[in-house]
């Protein structure tokens, strides 16, 4: 798993849509999502403004900026998040490249989350570029849908 994500982590970095990027959307990965840790390091270092989520309530989540992995904390849900006492929010509209996470999904961007809808609520109005990153191992043709699903027209995978 650990060479798969390097793989899909080079394919992100050499993409013109990151590169080109200014302010950079990304979920905290916990298996058996990919391991976003190095790609926020790498981000950080690129000198991107690199945000995270925070969810507010069962419903709402936000996006708020973060300097280094050492500002995260054990939060809700048993995640990594921003300390929104401290941390900048960054509009929706500021932001120009997510991450978007999944625990499975095909090549046509139909991607298995967690639950909630937290992401298909937020990201619905954005025009950033949206990208799924998944292992091959883990993708899927026989991913059910709900109307409110979102695809994810960018997938990189190794």
């Amino acid at each position: 798993m650990e060479e798969a994500d390097k793989i899909i982590s080079q394919k992100l970095f050499e993409s013109e849509a990151y590169k080109s990027s200014k302010v950079i959307f990304t979920y905290i990965g916990e298996y058996p999502e990919i391991n976003t840790k190095p790609i926020i390091e790498k981000a950080l270092n690129d000198k991107k403004i690199v945000c995270v989520p925070y969810c507010v309530d069962k419903e709402k989540m936000q996006a708020y900026q973060i300097n280094s992995l050492e500002e995260l904390h054990l939060g809700k849900f048993n995640i990594l998040e921003p300390d929104i006492d401290k941390a900048k929010h960054i509009s929706i509209d500021k932001i120009d490249f997510m991450i978007i996470p999944c625990s499975t999904a095909n090549l046509m961007g139909h991607r298995l989350g967690f639950g909630g809808g937290y992401y298909d609520r937020y990201i619905k109005n954005s025009h950033a570029y949206k990208v799924l990153l998944i292992r091959k191992k883990q993708i899927s043709e026989d991913i059910p849908r709900e109307k409110h699903d979102i695809i994810i027209e960018n997938v990189i995978s190794e």
